[in-house]
C-alpha cells in the first residue's frame, strides 16, 4: 500500500498501528495543508487513506502543553488509542529523554504530557 500524503522530502516514521482493526497509523510529524512538513509531534491517518470521507493527509494531535528540548523524540499509542507514550526532554526531564504519559480529553484533544514515574 502506497499513502502519498505520508512521502514528504523529510523523514517520515509509523510510530504505531492503532484502532481495533488496526485501521489507523499514527505517524511522526505534523502534515500541513499546503503539502509541508513539520518535524514535530505526531498525527493519524486512515491506513486506507483514499477510502470515501477519509482525510487524505494525517490529521494532528493537539496535545496540551507539548514541547520537548531534544531533537530525538518518539511516540507509540496504545491500540485502544486511549493512552500515548512520549519519549520527551523536557524542564523536569531527569536527564536526557524520559518517557511521559498523554491521555485523551472529552474534547478530542489530548491531556498534557505527565512524567512515567507520576502515572
Amino acid at each position: 500500500m502506497r499513502l502519498d500524503a505520508l512521502n514528504t522530502r523529510q523523514n517520515n516514521g509509523v510510530m504505531a498501528v492503532v484502532g481495533a482493526d488496526g485501521s489507523q497509523l499514527l505517524v511522526r510529524g505534523l502534515y500541513e495543508r499546503d503539502g509541508s512538513f513539520r518535524d514535530e509531534g505526531v498525527s493519524l491517518i486512515a491506513r486506507a487513506a483514499s477510502t470515501k470521507g477519509k482525510p487524505d493527509r494525517p490529521q494532528p494531535l493537539t496535545i496540551s502543553n507539548y514541547y520537548t528540548a531534544g531533537a530525538a523524540t518518539t511516540f507509540f499509542m496504545a491500540a485502544d488509542q486511549k493512552t500515548l507514550l512520549l519519549s520527551l526532554e523536557r524542564g523536569d526531564s531527569f536527564g536526557g529523554n524520559d518517557l511521559y504519559v498523554s491521555r485523551p480529553k472529552a474534547d478530542g484533544t489530548w491531556g498534557s504530557p505527565r512524567a512515567w514515574a507520576g502515572c
